[in-house]
């Protein structure tokens, strides 16, 4: 787990380097500037979705976004997730870039739709994430709440919401410039896997997407604070173990008072003792032991919080040591995960050649993948069961969607044979 590969400082010699008013924002701006001035004079106004949205777009996120997620310390970290799903988006726009121009299409038009399916993919990926876990977000501040949603550094994009959000885009773009509809499905179908494999990397250095337990010889483990080992503290480990000696009982809604406290333990390093009640945690006011548990089994090693304890002036500090518990062995479902998209996009790439009608490719991939996933979460354990069928969400959307491509694949069997998009010399555009 590398959830912080590196930490970029907000400033430079007194200089902000984000925001509206940061030198990367405008250094971006007028370095777009001068390429779209350069890019009408050479081609003119053929692409303003492209040409005008990307630059916008990028410079929001310098602007906005950025700022937002500025650590305490006045650094920008570098999440390891958010670097590998970044890498997947940019690997499959130019892999489906480098495919349109071998079958004759403007490259152009592959960079606009990527833009708008990217979006549209992050908003679907990210609402079908807080809808599931709505109680994580919730607060009585709007802004807290918002905060929330909008922290998606750290994990929270479920695959089957980023797939239909970024199917609602393509089908709005093609509609919008004309484009057949179905062929495009199936030039973006490999790249869609590809995009999955490398986020699945990032899922790994976050520690999210796991599986269960494991004994085999590649079973891994996990730090302090991840989420494995916070899900495991519930209901595997030692809740004083994890919690480094602090013994708070196993009532979630009793108020916390400490039960016990582990002899020659951090927790009794601090002088921490049996009766003393838990007032707050990171200056927040805490009530119930659920409140604590919460709190401090979320902390890595290395990061610290503070303790206020009743009747003491100053508050003490937590910081969890870098030798502390790690979980037990599970299975790495995020690495399993990787390997089975990357061989459906290595299959689907493979057969592209031989489609015998435009929709086929994507047609296999909703019809492998569901089966896949349906097997990938029977070993993890990150996703409650839901309703009658006792099985996972993603679980129930896979049936759903299998169930969805069968009769599409009849429909799609009737239609006649060709593609629209064979190899041409010439590049194909579309009216906008």
């Amino acid at each position: 787990m590398l959830r912080d590969l590196v930490h970029i400082p907000s400033q430079v010699s007194g200089h902000s380097l984000f925001g509206p008013a940061g030198v990367l924002t405008w250094l971006w701006l007028v370095g777009s500037l001068i390429y779209l001035l350069v890019s009408l004079r050479r081609s003119g106004w053929q692409d303003p979705m492209g040409q005008l949205l990307t630059p916008l777009m990028v410079a929001g996120v310098l602007a906005f976004a950025v700022p937002a997620v500025i650590d305490p310390q006045g650094s920008l970290p570098i999440r390891g997730y958010g670097l590998f799903v970044m890498m997947g988006i940019v690997g499959g726009v130019l892999l489906t870039r480098w495919r349109a121009a071998r079958m004759g299409l403007d490259p152009e038009i592959i960079s606009s739709l990527a833009v708008v399916m990217v979006l549209c993919g992050f908003v679907g990926a990210r609402a079908f994430f807080v809808i599931e876990y709505w109680d994580r977000f919730q607060s009585d501040d709007v802004r807290t709440t918002l905060s929330r949603v909008l922290n998606f550094t750290q994990g929270g994009l479920v695959v089957y919401g980023s797939f239909f959000g970024a199917a609602a885009g393509l089908l709005v773009f093609a509609a919008r410039y004309k484009l057949p509809t179905l062929a495009i499905l199936d030039l973006t179908a490999p790249a869609m896997m590809l995009g999955l494999s490398l986020g699945r990397i990032g899922c790994l250095l976050n520690g999210c997407c796991f599986g269960g337990a494991c004994d085999l010889p590649w079973a891994v483990t996990f730090p302090a604070g991840s989420p494995p080992y916070v899900k495991q503290a519930g209901k595997q480990l030692d809740l004083p173990t994890a919690l480094l000696g602090l013994d708070l009982g196993d009532d979630e809604l009793a108020p916390p008072v400490i039960r016990a406290v582990v002899p020659d333990s951090y927790a009794a390093q601090l002088k921490l003792e049996p009766g003393m009640l838990i007032e707050g945690v990171a200056n927040l006011r805490v009530t119930s032991v659920g409140e604590v548990h919460a709190m401090l089994l979320g902390l890595l090693e290395g990061e610290q919080t503070q303790l206020r304890i009743e009747g003491q002036a100053e508050p003490l500090v937590w910081r969890v040591p870098g030798n502390s518990p790690r979980s037990q062995p599970i299975h790495p479902t995020q690495v399993y995960s990787a390997v089975n998209a990357m061989l459906i996009c290595v299959f689907l790439l493979a057969y592209y050649p031989y489609r015998s009608r435009d929709g086929e490719v994507m047609a296999l991939l909703l019809t492998i993948y569901p089966i896949a996933r349906f097997l990938e979460e029977i070993i993890r354990i990150d996703e409650p069961d839901i309703g009658p069928t006792q099985m996972s969400i993603s679980q129930n959307v896979s049936v759903l969607l299998f169930s969805a491509i069968i009769p599409c694949w009849i429909l799609l069997l009737r239609r006649p044979k060709g593609s629209i998009l064979p190899p041409r010399d010439k590049p194909i555009t579309f009216a906008a």
